[in-house]
């Protein structure tokens, strides 16, 4: 199942960040394994938001270099 993100995946990587800081932050003693957790979601949705921002680059590019050939 694939979900699309209207405004990328800003949303998820403001939130995993967050998540990071307030773990780190944590007064108590931050669970290390949380942290890991969560670096590996900001992982995964900066390389999305990567991927995403590549593909619409190569596709403005392929329509700018239609419409330049018509």
């Amino acid at each position: 199942m694939s979900r699309e993100y209207s405004n990328g995946y800003w949303n998820k990587i403001t939130y995993w960040t967050n998540e990071l800081k307030d773990e780190v932050s944590n007064t108590k003693v931050p669970d290390l394994s949380r942290i890991d957790s969560i670096h590996r979601k900001l992982d995964y949705f900066i390389q999305r938001q990567f991927d995403t921002n590549i593909s619409e680059r190569e596709h403005n590019v392929k329509l700018f270099t239609i419409t330049q050939n018509n």
